[in-house]
């Protein structure tokens, strides 16, 4: 440790016997929610899915649109007007002139082109709901390996933190048989050296759980 600490010194620029303090690395343990908690958040916070949702939605819209084509419509229309010549004669009864009327349109034929475009608006509804549960299944397929994932990486963890505490203990011990001279220097530096891959083990451990709940928090929808 003292070799690897003047070795520190040198990378930072500092005098080579500068004290150099390990500080333990903070972690925050990853809470695993169940499947359905992570399915009904993703269900309001994916943003593909409700984009999908969005998107089905308009499309029955428009086949209503379309559809409206055949329905006939019906205008009314009010007239007013004075004949009046001066301005007091304009409220005189045979000066004036109301007119109403009522129209009625309706499309009989048009070369089949409403057909047609209520057939293109169904197609793409049809294809926006398709999508939509195709969406939702692979969401919820893919929610549930990554949970599944987690919970071996957790497993994982939980193994290599037992190694590395062991680990701990036997280096703690070489030092201390290397004190009493009953154990010499390349025993201290293998003990050494294994106990630092256990440590490196946790810390690698540790960053694969959280990648794994970085991409969970993207399928759900939910910010870290």
């Amino acid at each position: 440790l003292a070799q690897q600490g003047k070795n520190l010194n040198l990378i930072l620029a500092r005098p080579w016997d500068t004290p150099v303090v390990l500080v333990e690395e903070t972690w925050q343990a990853v809470n695993i929610p169940t499947t359905k908690e992570a399915w009904e958040f993703a269900l309001k916070g994916n943003p593909g899915l409700l984009a999908l949702e969005r998107n089905g939605t308009l499309s029955k819209y428009n086949v209503k649109i379309a559809r409206s084509a055949y329905i006939p419509s019906v205008g009314l229309s009010l007239g007013y007007s004075n004949s009046a010549n001066n301005p007091g004669a304009v409220i005189a009864r045979d000066n004036t002139n109301l007119t109403a009327g009522l129209r009625l349109n309706w499309n009989l034929f048009n070369g089949w082109r409403t057909k047609r475009n209520v057939e293109q608006k169904q197609i793409a509804a049809k294809s926006a709901t398709e999508n939509l549960i195709y969406a939702r299944d692979q969401l919820k397929k893919n929610i549930a390996q990554m949970i599944l994932e987690m919970q071996d990486l957790e497993e994982s963890l939980l193994i290599s933190q037992i190694i590395r505490n062991a680990s701990k203990q036997d280096y703690d011990l070489i030092l201390e048989q290397y004190r009493v001279g009953s154990a010499s220097i390349l025993d201290v530096i293998r003990i050494e050296a294994d106990y630092e891959n256990a440590r490196v083990g946790v810390i690698q451990s540790r960053y694969s759980l959280k990648l794994a709940e970085a991409k969970l928090y993207q399928l759900m929808g939910k910010s870290a």
